[in-house]
């Protein structure tokens, strides 16, 4: 019973940092993407090499995750976050011809930021419980869903 206990956890863990690789992946796309589309805008190279430049110069836990592993404590909540910030960005890149470019720089910009922060809060969290995990995914999910209300105002007031 044991073994199998500590087979899960490290199961669960791998998930956790594959899903983290994914999102690194689809930030990836999104940049290449974007790079290609703002191409000709100079306002607009200059604001996705900001942003890019930003995700550079903070400390990319994403990063040091992938590398250094993480407790099994913690698995689920990172779990969970990089699944949902992951579908956000692909959604993204498969719109990204019927949006526009300074939209999907923000959403690019504001998933790397939600997902650094939350990585952070669960680094540094000393509670441990499934329950407060339960409360923090669910406090990311109200702010992605207000996220995307503002997107479409945005959105509509372009079209105008």
């Amino acid at each position: 019973m044991f073994t199998n206990s500590i087979i899960i956890s490290s199961y669960a863990v791998n998930n956790a940092v594959e899903s983290l690789k994914k999102l690194k992946k689809s930030e990836d796309k999104l940049k290449k993407i974007l790079k290609l589309k703002v191409k000709n805008n100079d306002k607009l190279e200059n604001y996705l090499n900001t942003v890019n430049n930003i995700s550079k110069n903070n400390v990319d836990l994403m990063d040091i995750i992938i590398k250094a592993g993480l407790k099994p404590t913690q698995e689920r909540s990172v779990f969970k976050y990089s699944e949902l910030f992951n579908k956000k960005l692909i959604l993204e890149i498969e719109g990204a011809d019927r949006k526009s470019a300074e939209v999907s720089i923000n959403i690019l910009h504001n998933t790397h930021s939600s997902m650094n922060n939350k990585l952070r809060q669960i680094y540094n969290t000393k509670n441990d419980n499934v329950q407060s995990n339960d409360e923090i995914i669910k406090s990311a999910m109200n702010i992605i869903k207000k996220e995307k209300k503002e997107e479409k105002r945005y959105e509509y007031r372009i079209n105008l």
